[in-house]
């Protein structure tokens, strides 16, 4: 994290971390995008910038027929490649690792979500809800 006061960025000047009912506390915790995203914004206010993490979409139906097959596949950007997946449908880990996902459902709704991490270790995680229905199109991959 940063000095509570201010700190000396290679080529640049001290610049004053403010301490505000925003600030962040001073000590460890793990990787969060919400402290990513709040030091961020604060460190852009006054000039400074921090390595961007990527972002990410799924693509892939959002409804599909019972007991279908049917593929999504993460779409990343931004951060730095390469990316590494963790796909989950409905919070439990599935086996893929790669970019897509191949899920056969039960007749239920359910939710696949996806963590994207860069190759500095900065994660992304989307998510669709995924509906049954009996005039879905059929998936074809």
């Amino acid at each position: 994290m940063l000095p509570a006061s201010t700190t000396q960025y290679p080529g640049g000047v001290n610049f004053p971390i403010p301490l505000s009912a925003g600030a962040i506390p001073h000590r460890w915790q793990p990787f969060s995008t919400i402290v990513h995203n709040q030091v961020s914004s604060r460190l852009a206010l006054m000039g400074v910038g921090l390595r961007a993490g990527p972002t990410s979409t799924i693509i892939g139906p959002s409804s599909v027929r019972s007991a279908a097959t049917c593929m999504w596949t993460a779409n990343p950007s931004g951060g730095a490649p390469p990316y590494t997946y963790a796909w989950f449908v409905n919070s439990v880990p599935q086996t893929e690792s790669g970019s897509s996902l191949t899920y056969s459902n039960s007749g239920s709704a359910f939710r696949v979500d996806v963590t994207v991490t860069d190759s500095h270790g900065l994660p992304v995680q989307v998510g669709k809800n995924v509906a049954i229905t009996g005039t879905a199109p059929f998936c074809t991959f």
